[in-house]
C-alpha cells in the first residue's frame, strides 16, 4: 500500500508544480492539450528551484522545500486569473485525458505491484544497478547541506575530487545527474520520506509521467486517433523495457526521454505552424530536463528534430522555416546554458570520464534482451538463440511494415516515423559497435 500512496503523492506533487506553468506557457495551438505538458513543466520547474537553492547559503532542501511550494501556487493563481472567463473550458480540456489516465493507472499497478509484494515497507529494489545508491546519496547532499558547507564531508579534496569537482556537492552540480537527485531531495522533504526509500517508486512515476507526451507525440506526428492511439500509448507504458528501467533505477534516462520528446514535438510543430517563438518555453524546459539529468545527451538530443526539419526541407522545398526554428532552438539552448552554466561547463569532463572508465554499456547486437528488454527469467538470462532471432526479426519486420503502411496512406506521417526512429536506431547501432566484444 505504501508504494501506491507514495506514487500517488509524487504524481500529484509533480502535477501541482507543473499545472500553472503549463496553462500559461502552452502554445495557443495546443492549449486544449495543456495537461500533456504538466509533467515536463513540473519536473523542470522543481529541479530549477533546487538548482537555485543549491547556489545559496541555505542548508539544503530541508530549509526551503516547503517555502518554495508558494511558487507553483502563485503560478496556478496567475493561470486562474488569466483564464478567469474560460476556466470551465480549460477544465473540460482535461477530460481528454481520460483514456490516458486509465493507461497510467493500469501501468502504475503493473510497475508497483512487484515492489509492494516483495516488501512490507517502502524501499528501493534494484537488479544490480548502483544508480539507486548514487541518487539517494546525491539527494542527501542536496537535502542537508549548503554549497559552502564542507563540514559534512569527510576526507581531503584529494580523496573526494572527481576531475575539477573537489567535493561531492560540486560533483552533483557539475558532473553527475543533478535533476534526479534534486527531485528526490525536494520530494522527500515534502512527502516526509527518506531518499533511499523512494528511488524505485520515483522511477515508476517517471514512466507514468512520460505517458501523456507519448500519447500526444503519436497523435500529433503520426496522426493516430482513437483506439490505435491508445494502443500505441499502452505499448510504451507496458513495454518490458520500462519495467527494466524502473528496476535499474534509470531516473536520468527517463527524464532525458521526456526532454527529447518535448524538443522533437516543439521543433516540428514550430516549423509547421510558423509560430516558432510560441514554442520557446517548451524547448527551454526540454533543454533543462536534458542538461539536469544526462547532460551529455544534449549532443544528440536534436537528432529526431533535425531529421524532421531535413525531411521538411526535402518535402516542402522550404529552408527558411527550418532556419527560423533552428535559430529559436539555438537561442533557447544559449539561454539554458546561461541559466545553468555548471551543467554545460562539465560536459567535456563528462566525456573524458567515459573515455577513462567502462560504464557497462555494451548491448547484445540485434538481440531482444539488449534492445527490447525481453529476457527469459528473473535472473535476466537471454532467450535461446532461436527465440532471440525470431523476436528480433519480428520487431524489425513490424517497424518496416508500419512505416510502409504509413508511406502508402500518409506520406507526411511516414516521414515523421522515420525521423523519430532512424536517429535512435543509428545511435543504438553506433553504441553496439563501439562496445562490441
Amino acid at each position: 500500500m505504501w508504494f501506491y500512496l507514495l506514487a500517488a503523492g509524487l504524481l500529484l506533487h509533480t502535477c501541482f508544480w507543473g499545472a500553472g506553468l503549463a496553462l500559461l506557457a502552452t502554445p495557443r495551438v495546443w492549449r486544449r492539450f495543456w495537461w500533456v505538458f504538466v509533467p515536463a513543466f513540473g519536473l523542470a520547474l522543481q529541479s530549477a528551484v533546487v538548482w537555485a537553492g543549491a547556489h545559496t547559503s541555505l542548508a539544503g532542501t530541508r530549509a526551503y522545500a516547503w517555502p518554495s511550494e508558494l511558487l507553483p501556487l502563485l503560478l496556478l493563481a496567475a493561470a486562474a486569473w488569466r483564464f478567469r472567463a474560460g476556466w470551465r473550458r480549460r477544465v473540460a480540456d482535461g477530460r481528454r485525458a481520460a483514456g490516458v489516465a486509465l493507461v497510467v493507472l493500469a501501468a502504475g499497478w503493473t510497475l508497483l505491484s512487484p515492489m509492494a509484494a516483495a516488501s512490507r515497507g517502502l524501499t528501493s529494489l534494484s537488479l544490480g544497478s548502483c544508480d539507486h545508491a548514487d541518487y539517494a546519496a546525491g539527494a542527501r547532499v542536496l537535502q542537508e547541506f549548503a554549497r559552502d558547507d564542507r563540514t559534512g564531508f569527510l576526507g581531503l579534496p584529494e580523496v573526494t575530487r572527481v576531475r575539477s569537482a573537489e567535493y561531492f556537492f560540486d560533483f552533483w552540480l557539475r558532473l553527475n545527474h543533478f535533476t534526479p537527485a534534486a527531485l528526490v531531495a525536494h520530494d522527500a522533504v515534502v512527502l516526509d520520506t527518506r531518499p533511499d526509500e523512494m528511488i524505485s517508486t520515483l522511477a515508476a512515476v517517471l514512466v507514468l509521467l512520460n505517458v501523456p507526451l507519448v500519447f500526444f507525440l503519436a497523435r500529433r506526428l503520426l496522426g493516430l486517433r482513437g483506439r490505435p492511439l491508445l494502443v500505441l500509448t499502452a505499448v510504451y507504458a507496458f513495454s518490458p523495457l520500462q519495467s527494466y528501467a524502473v528496476q535499474a533505477g534509470a531516473l536520468g534516462q527517463l527524464l532525458a526521454a521526456q526532454g527529447i520528446a518535448l524538443l522533437t514535438l516543439a521543433a516540428l510543430a514550430a516549423v509547421e505552424t510558423r509560430r516558432g517563438w510560441a514554442f520557446a518555453p517548451l524547448v527551454l524546459a526540454g533543454f533543462w530536463l536534458l542538461a539536469g539529468s544526462y547532460n551529455f545527451i544534449l549532443t544528440v538530443s536534436l537528432a529526431p528534430a533535425g531529421a524532421g526539419l531535413l525531411g521538411w526541407i526535402w518535402w516542402r522545398r522550404d529552408w527558411r522555416g527550418p532556419a527560423r526554428v533552428s535559430a529559436m532552438l539555438a537561442a533557447m539552448l544559449a539561454l539554458c546554458a546561461a541559466l545553468f552554466w555548471g551543467r554545460f561547463d562539465g560536459l567535456i569532463e563528462r566525456f573524458s570520464l567515459f573515455e577513462e572508465y567502462n560504464f557497462g554499456w555494451p548491448v547484445p547486437l540485434l538481440s531482444p534482451d539488449g534492445w527490447l528488454g525481453l529476457v527469459a527469467d528473473p535472473a535476466l538470462h537471454a532467450w535461446p538463440t532461436g527465440w532471440r532471432v525470431g523476436l528480433s526479426v519480428a520487431a524489425v519486420a513490424g517497424w518496416i511494415g508500419g512505416v510502409a503502411w504509413l508511406a502508402r496512406r500518409r506520406k507526411k506521417q511516414a516521414l515523421a516515423a522515420l525521423a523519430l526512429t532512424l536517429p535512435v536506431l543509428a545511435g543504438w547501432a553506433m553504441l553496439a559497435w563501439e562496445t562490441r566484444t
